[in-house]
């Protein structure tokens, strides 16, 4: 069963994670097993709502915690 998160994603908080580890995309998708698609929709806020697991992929990647990814007006 897949649980998307119905919070808003701080997804400028994604992108800057990608950049301080001077990545790309691909490269942040190949380490979390999601395609380049996923990571540019999630980064460009073109989902209204976002798995549960790829947050959970990309907070443990990125070493935050799930919360650290979402909107802090959302919380």
């Amino acid at each position: 069963m897949e649980v998307l998160i119905p919070y808003k994603v701080d997804a400028e908080k994604i992108r800057m994670e990608r950049a301080r580890l001077n990545l790309n995309k691909n490269q942040v998708a190949e380490k979390i097993g999601e395609t380049r698609f996923v990571i540019s929709s999630i980064e460009n806020e073109k989902y209204k709502a976002v798995k549960l697991n790829v947050l959970e992929k990309l907070a443990r990647f990125y070493n935050l915690k799930l919360e650290d990814l979402l909107k802090k007006e959302e919380r």
